[in-house]
């Protein structure tokens, strides 16, 4: 009979998961040996927990499958945060996997428990903590498609007992990741047929699926958008905001102001004059070291 931990695995590698990212601590080691046994699964450890939540949510949005990290009990678990908020604000199925403090502690301000489920509580879309064997494999089932569904982030908490426990005799995961598909009410279809039939010219403005919907939408309806004209200071190679640094990108900026006289530098603070005012000025003292040389050639 599997135990919680190893029908965990199998059902993460059953959906497609080939890597999981993490820690290698006690209170998961049910986790990780389920895992070593598990030749369709690869476990790629970290030297810390964040390192595995943003590499987990990296591969989700590569792979567009689950990516799953590990992290236990209070420290493990604090240090996925700032992965698992990335990967919320990405839209990217993650499953978070965390241990727990053993089923007898929780509560009693054990050494390094943490309540996960009030952790968790803004960056998931679903945190549960499993306290029985018999909430086995529904909760796993439901975490996943929290997951998929948002996407978002989704956490599993385990405590450390509960993993090496068996699992209800003849419970098999069932989890279904196909995306629901929104269908409008046909009155409003036919109202907006009616609108467009109406009007005389018709503007479509087709968001991000737009190139794959094109012959639905109409082929050649589409109207190019003329390129920009690339600007004489930006220097070939880098990209759009960035520009080169010279004459050429500053000058243009320097515009003559009314009643300056020439070879007045007017950027500068005070309106002191430039170089080539200053050489122009009658009656300036020549520089010391020119005064010695003249006077060494009038005494040679």
């Amino acid at each position: 009979m599997p135990t919680i931990a190893e029908q965990i695995v199998t059902a993460l590698a059953d959906l497609g998961v080939r890597n999981i990212w993490g820690v290698v601590v006690d209170a998961l080691n049910p986790v990780t040996d389920a895992i070593r046994r598990e030749n369709r699964l690869e476990w790629i450890g970290t030297r810390h927990e964040e390192v595995a939540a943003f590499a987990a949510g990296a591969q989700a949005q590569h792979t567009g499958i689950i990516g799953v990290c590990m992290g236990t009990v209070g420290p493990g678990s604090i240090h996925l945060l700032n992965g698992l908020y990335d990967a919320k604000k990405s839209r990217v199925p993650v499953l978070a996997v965390c241990g727990q403090v053993p089923l007898a502690e929780l509560g009693s301000d054990y050494f390094q428990e943490v309540d996960n489920d009030a952790l968790f509580r803004d960056v998931a879309e679903f945190c549960q903590t499993v306290t029985s064997p018999a909430q086995m494999p529904r909760l796993l089932e439901q975490a996943v498609q929290a997951a998929y569904a948002g996407p978002g982030v989704a956490v599993l908490t385990l405590p450390g007992d509960v993993g090496s426990m068996d699992a209800p005799k003849g419970s098999r995961p069932h989890i279904d990741i196909r995306p629901a598909v929104l269908v409008p009410h046909e009155d409003d279809v036919a109202r907006a047929a009616e609108l467009i039939d109406a009007a005389g010219t018709v503007t479509m403005l087709v968001g991000a699926d737009g190139p794959d919907a094109e012959g639905q939408a109409g082929a050649g309806t589409r109207e190019p958008v003329p390129d920009r004209p690339e600007r004489p200071d930006r220097q070939p190679g880098l990209p759009r905001g960035v520009r080169r640094r010279g004459p050429a990108a500053h000058d243009r900026h320097r515009l003559p102001l009314p009643g300056v006289a020439a070879g007045r530098d007017p950027h500068r603070a005070g309106g002191h004059p430039g170089p080539a005012h200053r050489a122009a000025r009658p009656g300036r003292r020549r520089p010391r070291r020119r005064r010695r040389a003249e006077r060494r050639g009038a005494a040679g």
